[in-house]
């Protein structure tokens, strides 16, 4: 009998058991690798870093991937299999893989190599923001900005190699996040200029006490039929892109102003400092005053 070409190495992460399944026809060619270790006092930390080239023939199999995974196409073509779903991926674009996903990743084009920048990113607030920001599940972004996403990424990865600039790293991990959420939106079906200039207002005037029936009124039309139009150019409601406005704004001025954080909660529109925390809280996964002085393991 032939011996198998495949193994299965098991791997617990996150308390969620899962499984990659490698070929062992080729090598990988690795140009970069870099590793953080897991800190849970972040609600969302990136893990590792890899430049890899891998040669024809060469594949993986996600089972159940307990990470949010981004990979980055620097060269060559790669396709991912989610069920019945494929996508060819090219250079300069990226694949999104959100945390218990299954796919099946190889190269498109046979005697060709690929080569891919990969962050892995884990904390208990990745699911949730993956919603928030509209990946739903396994996707690919056609990129505007490829050059600005990849250096994003490398900055991530050289924050990384210290311990104590991990915060930094988990900072950038959002800010990337909503850069790639921003491209997603842009790379889907051409935004009509009314919805754009909804989009606008809002930006401006998140902070500000807005309901969906001011919102309708302004744009002439129902509240169901603005939550509908809303949601296919955004892929979010109107309500959750003024809560992700506010959070955003108050990430900014956590990090970048000693200002209380019931001032805080006032400027970026939120009723009550009780509900403001409840809120960043259930996004993020800590309330305000821990994502501003994250506490930090002890060994």
């Amino acid at each position: 009998m032939a011996k198998s070409t495949k193994y299965i190495e098991k791997m617990t992460t996150l308390g969620t058991a899962s499984s990659d399944i490698y070929s062992r026809r080729d090598p990988i060619y690795p140009a970069l690798r870099i590793t953080a270790p897991r800190n849970p006092c972040y609600p969302l930390y990136p893990v590792l870093l890899t430049d890899v080239t891998r040669r024809d023939g060469n594949w993986i199999k996600h089972r159940n991937y307990s990470n949010l995974a981004l990979e980055l196409i620097l060269e060559g073509e790669v396709k991912y299999s989610c069920g019945k779903r494929q996508s060819v991926a090219t250079s300069g674009t990226l694949f999104v893989i959100v945390p218990h996903s299954n796919v099946r990743i190889e190269n498109n084009r046979t005697g060709m190599p690929r080569r891919k920048l990969a962050l892995l990113i884990s904390g208990n607030a990745a699911g949730l923001l993956c919603e928030m920001l509209g990946f739903e599940e396994d996707q690919l972004i056609q990129l505007k900005e490829s050059a600005r996403i990849e250096n994003l990424m490398r900055r991530i990865g050289e924050y990384m190699r210290n311990p104590d600039t991990l915060r930094e790293a988990s900072v950038l991990c959002y800010d990337l996040l909503t850069l790639l959420s921003s491209e997603n939106k842009y790379s889907g079906p051409d935004v009509p200029q009314d919805m754009q200039q909804l989009r606008n207002f809002l930006q401006q005037h998140f902070s500000e006490e807005i309901t969906l029936a001011d919102i309708a009124l302004r744009t002439g039309v129902s509240k169901e039929t603005l939550r509908r139009r809303f949601h296919r150019y955004f892929s979010t409601t109107p309500a959750e892109y003024i809560n992700i406005l506010r959070m955003e704004h108050a990430q900014h001025l956590l990090r970048k102003t000693r200002l209380p954080i019931k001032e805080i909660s006032f400027r970026c529109g939120f009723s009550s400092p009780l509900y403001f925390a409840s809120s960043f809280r259930k996004r993020f996964g800590c309330n305000p005053s821990g994502y501003r002085y994250p506490k930090t393991e002890k060994g």
